[in-house]
């Protein structure tokens, strides 16, 4: 699952702004973190907070969090990728 959003606060960031700016914030949280329940995919990628981490949401989903373009390369990329079947000939 790819989004521009988190399913919730990347560590050491919390609500802030106006009143109307910190609902909005929590609001797309939320609908962030029902899909993720929803569909339970294995990885969640989301940008957004411009900060690299990586943790383990509770439904067992692996969550990343990718920095800015301006970061370093291995902040802002994830490259993901899995073993191809080889084809018996």
């Amino acid at each position: 699952l790819v989004t521009h959003d988190a399913p919730g606060f990347p560590p050491g960031f919390s609500a802030k702004g106006t009143a109307s700016y910190r609902l909005q914030q929590e609001a797309s949280l939320r609908h962030i973190d029902t899909i993720v329940r929803h569909h339970r995919p294995v990885m969640h990628v989301h940008g957004h907070w411009h900060r690299r981490y990586e943790r383990q949401h509770e439904i067992g989903t692996r969550v990343v969090g990718i920095d800015c373009n301006t970061a370093l390369f291995e902040d802002a990329v994830l490259l993901w990728s899995q073993p191809r079947e080889e084809k018996i000939t």
